[in-house]
C-alpha cells in the first residue's frame, strides 16, 4: 500500500515481492556462512567437523623439500682405511645359476656385500 492508502501498481507489487526474496535469501546465507566460519579453533566443535582443513605450517613459513638444500656443502661419509677393511678373495669355480665354466673378467671385482666391520669383495 502507499501512503495514501491506494493499492502500488502490478510493477511495484513485483519488485516488493522480490525485495522480500532477496531479504529471505540474505539471511538465509548470512546464517550458512556464520556456520561454515565456525571451525574446530574458534568453536566447540570437533576438528573431524571442519569442512575446510587447515593448512600444516611449517618453521619459518617457508616449505622446503627433503635432502640438501642448494648453496650447502655436501657431507659425506669418510671411507674406512685399508688397514680396517679385510679383503677376502672369493673365487667361483662354477656358475652358481648353471653351473659352468666361470671365464675370469678384467674389470674391478665389485663389492657384493658387506659384513659387520669388514668388506667382503667376490671376484667372479
Amino acid at each position: 500500500m502507499t501512503a495514501a492508502g491506494t493499492q502500488p501498481c502490478a510493477r511495484c507489487a513485483d519488485l516488493e515481492k522480490q525485495f522480500e526474496q532477496f531479504r529471505a535469501q540474505i539471511a538465509q546465507l548470512q546464517a550458512e556462512l556464520a556456520a561454515a566460519q565456525k571451525n574446530s579453533g574458534n568453536s566447540s566443535k570437533p576438528p573431524s567437523t571442519d569442512i575446510i582443513k587447515p593448512k600444516k605450517k611449517t618453521k619459518n613459513g617457508k616449505k622446503r623439500k627433503r635432502g640438501g638444500q642448494k648453496g650447502h656443502p655436501k657431507h659425506t661419509r669418510p671411507l674406512f682405511p685399508d688397514d680396517e677393511v679385510d679383503y677376502i678373495d672369493l673365487r667361483c669355480s662354477e656358475c652358481p645359476d648353471c653351473h659352468g665354466p666361470v671365464v675370469m673378467s678384467k674389470e674391478r671385482p665389485k663389492v657384493m656385500w658387506s659384513a659387520p666391520q669388514k668388506l667382503v669383495q667376490m671376484l667372479c
